[in-house]
């Protein structure tokens, strides 16, 4: 037997979300819910349906079986199942997520240039 709990619905939800640098208002308003309530279903203190499940499917662009099988590690591997399928395709979230980590870094830098008056 499954149990719900070993499902991880809230925390997979959660790093999609993140990965999508989305907010959890922007998530609540696409399923016409409150955020409160998106937050309960994050956090894992409120079940989600199998209809809300798939409309979050939708949002995120993918299948049931991927969010469900969705795990961190899975995103750093160098091929996927299906190539050009996934969570909003995960090879182009990483690289927008590198990139994005290199220029806060490079805005850091200048910033500690500044500072340092140099």
């Amino acid at each position: 037997m499954i149990a719900y709990a070993s499902l991880n619905i809230g925390k997979k939800l959660r790093q999609i979300r993140e990965l999508n640098n989305l907010s959890m208002a922007r998530v609540a308003g696409e399923l016409n819910i409150s955020a409160r309530m998106y937050a309960y279903i994050e956090t894992e203190h409120s079940s989600v349906t199998l209809e809300r499940l798939v409309d979050i499917c939708n949002i995120f662009e993918c299948t049931l079986e991927q969010f469900l099988g969705f795990s961190e590690k899975n995103i750093f591997s160098v091929e996927s199942e299906h190539p050009k399928s996934g969570v909003k395709m995960e090879k182009e979230m990483v690289k927008k997520l590198l990139n994005s980590k290199d220029e806060l870094i490079a805005l850091l830098r200048e910033e500690n240039k500044q500072l340092r008056g140099n």
